[in-house]
């Protein structure tokens, strides 16, 4: 099994990358499941987003503690984030962001993804550019099954947009 987590802020599309996430796996022939955590705060505050992945039914219905992948919508959430708290040995770690990270035993993958959001949607959105990293680094579902799952949860205008945004993307994920 594949647990994910996913940070952002209130606003960044969190609960929207957490159904693309277990949609796109699910089109992928995966069992899923998929559920947020979130506080009474304000559009900004920190949103998360829980998503498990397996091959059979998962019948686990308990938060998720320590995460297989760690999706990090924005490099400054590291600062009151414990990232080591939330993953094991052998973790990865997807990061939006232009700095580099080092966690020791985890490993550790940052993209400037913004760059990319507000090039094709003009704002920074990376909740399906994200997803799209993650699909190709865990090898979970194909970049084909995600924009399927584009097409089911947005509009065709957004999906299409998304669908150019992720193939542009895939040349430097």
């Amino acid at each position: 099994m594949i647990e994910v987590i996913i940070h952002g802020r209130g606003g960044q599309g969190v609960l929207t990358a957490s159904q693309l996430l277990a949609l796109s796996a699910f089109e992928g022939g995966n069992e899923v499941q998929a559920f947020p955590s979130f506080g009474a705060e304000r559009r900004g505050g920190p949103v998360h987003g829980y998503c498990r992945i397996d091959k059979k039914e998962i019948s686990m219905r308990t938060p998720i503690n320590k995460a297989d992948f760690v999706l990090m919508f924005d490099e400054k959430m590291l600062k009151t984030i414990d990232i080591i708290k939330e993953t094991i040995p052998g973790s990865t770690i997807i990061i939006n962001g232009r700095k580099k990270h080092f966690f020791e035993e985890r490993k550790t993958i940052t993209y400037d993804l913004n760059s990319i959001g507000i090039r094709y949607l003009g704002k920074p959105i990376v909740n399906t550019l994200i997803i799209a990293a993650f699909a190709k680094i865990s090898k979970s579902f194909e970049i084909q099954d995600l924009i399927k799952s584009l097409y089911k949860l947005f509009p065709k205008e957004i999906a299409d947009k998304n669908s150019k945004m992720i193939k542009e993307a895939m040349k430097v994920l």
